[in-house]
């Protein structure tokens, strides 16, 4: 689903997969439990996140519309 994204807004979504082993840091900070996505703004600010990887597709296309509008507004 995230290369789709990127695919669909090459010049908006960057892709970067961390091993949540590598980076338990930001799994805490995020809220994630062992795993997810995060949508970031510029400045780094949470625009989405959704823990884990259970996410259905409607839920997931939900989350980035949020995403898209929070960067409209900045």
């Amino acid at each position: 689903m995230v290369h789709a994204v990127q695919r669909k807004y090459p010049n908006t979504f960057a892709v970067d997969f961390r091993p949540a082993a590598e980076h338990g840091d930001e799994v805490a900070r995020y809220g994630l439990g062992t795993h997810g996505v995060v949508c970031l703004g510029l400045e780094d600010q949470t625009l989405w996140k959704y823990p884990g990887d259970d996410i259905a597709q409607q839920e997931f296309d939900q989350g980035i519309e949020q995403a898209l509008a929070a960067l409209q507004k900045n």
